[in-house]
């Protein structure tokens, strides 16, 4: 994950280099001597994965335009860290923090090319320089992460990849915290790409992703319609799947800008 480079347990450029460079070999190699370094040092996790790194790695989050899944992942993280981070927290990070990256699936480009552009390190310079990083952050090299940014390469200031916080997609990140009666302890939605942001239709609930996948094959779910996929939380599923095969289904019916989707799984 590009967020762990913000977060201070993964080295710069580690998470974009692309599996079959040169780049990847000597990725391997650095990685296991700064592990071996901070075993004899004695840094451990807890030392590196803070309540003000972890707010560094979702401002990467919402930089990138990344995944409703990092929230599910570092609110699991900061528990196992002691850190009281909350959606309210990421909700916060969202109103503050920028997309300055075009990236695919609701952009232009690939990891490859955010990696040709400068990589994580570049996002996180832009970041730094509209004060949305905190570079006292310790990593696992035993350096702040305000050092390692000041070492790493400086690439391709004119990319279309990566743009100036002043020049950003959107003014705000785009994985919103909703709450309402269906979530009164909050949800997570990502509206990179979305033209409507409003949506009043019928429900059909579902309590399973084959009965979903199979009333939206069979034509039961028409325009308008809000699906809403229950009993597949973390206690369900089993364990929280990702819903992949219904919105695949409501995309593949051309169903996809017109009906709404609402579930306690992964999405």
């Amino acid at each position: 994950s590009a967020s762990f480079e913000a977060l201070g347990m993964s080295l710069l450029y580690s998470s974009t280099a692309p599996s079959t460079g040169i780049e990847r070999e000597l990725s391997i190699s650095t990685s296991a001597r700064s592990l071996i370094n901070a075993v004899r040092r004695g840094i451990r996790p807890r030392d590196v994965v803070t309540h003000r790194s972890i707010r560094n790695a979702m401002a990467v989050v919402m930089a990138v335009g990344g995944s409703t899944n990092a929230v599910l992942h570092y609110l699991a993280i900061a528990a196992a860290a002691r850190s009281a981070l909350s959606l309210h927290d990421v909700e916060l990070i969202r109103r503050r923090v920028p997309v300055i990256c075009n990236m695919k699936p609701s952009g232009l480009h690939s990891t490859a090319d955010l990696h040709s552009a400068g990589g994580v390190p570049r996002v996180m310079h832009e970041l730094a320089l509209a004060g949305l990083i905190d570079e006292s952050c310790l990593t696992i090299t035993g350096r702040t992460i305000g050092a390692e940014l000041l070492a790493a390469h400086r690439k391709r200031h004119g990319s279309t990849v990566v743009l100036p916080t002043n020049m950003a997609l959107y003014r705000t990140g785009r994985l919103v915290v909703l709450r309402g009666n269906m979530s009164r302890d909050g949800a997570v939605a990502k509206t990179s790409g979305l033209s409507i942001l409003l949506h009043s239709g019928t429900a059909r609930v579902f309590r399973s992703e084959e009965a979903c996948v199979q009333a939206i094959l069979n034509g039961c779910v028409r325009i308008g319609d809000v699906v809403v996929l229950i009993y597949l939380g973390p206690k369900g599923g089993p364990g929280m799947p990702e819903m992949l095969s219904p919105t695949a289904a409501l995309v593949g019916m051309g169903l996809g800008q017109s009906a709404c989707l609402i579930t306690d799984g992964r999405f």
